[in-house]
């Protein structure tokens, strides 16, 4: 029999250490944080956790890489068309989220399928540009938003 509710479950490869020892989304917030500054240390994070009924989230900010995410052909005025939404980031930027989204991810259960209204996880988790780096970066490349 399977752990799982749906066919859509897994587990990272550092949940199992992190459940048996029972630690909180902040303590798992903090292991995050560290593995990001030993990993990428030229990079700025902030890492941030919260609680809110039944369930909890950990946010990755990234509040400077070292380069310019934002790539000079984007127009914002195109961004609601489908062709451009994926257009707004150089493809490093684009590696360097999905890299930090991979590294968070190692600490967590997901078992969800939207299609039953079934999601059941230890933690949300996101990685994203902190918006007053991502403006600034904006500016810096003269577009207008």
């Amino acid at each position: 029999m399977s752990e799982f509710y749906t066919q859509n479950g897994w587990t990272g490869d550092k949940y199992k250490e992190v459940s048996e020892k029972n630690l909180s989304t902040v303590d798992i917030a903090k292991l995050i944080r560290k593995e990001l500054k030993e990993k990428y240390p030229g990079i700025q994070v902030s890492v941030r956790s919260e609680y809110f009924a039944n369930g909890s989230s950990i946010d990755v900010y990234i509040k400077d890489c070292g380069f310019n995410p934002i790539n000079p052909e984007w127009d914002p005025r195109n961004y609601d068309l489908p062709m451009t939404q994926n257009q707004r980031y150089t493809d490093k930027a684009k590696q360097l989220l999905k890299e930090l989204e991979k590294l968070g991810s190692q600490y967590r259960r997901s078992d969800c399928d939207g299609m039953i209204d079934y999601f059941d996880v230890n933690f949300w988790y996101d990685v994203s540009f902190d918006f007053d780096f991502e403006q600034g970066c904006i500016r810096k490349l003269g577009i207008a938003c």
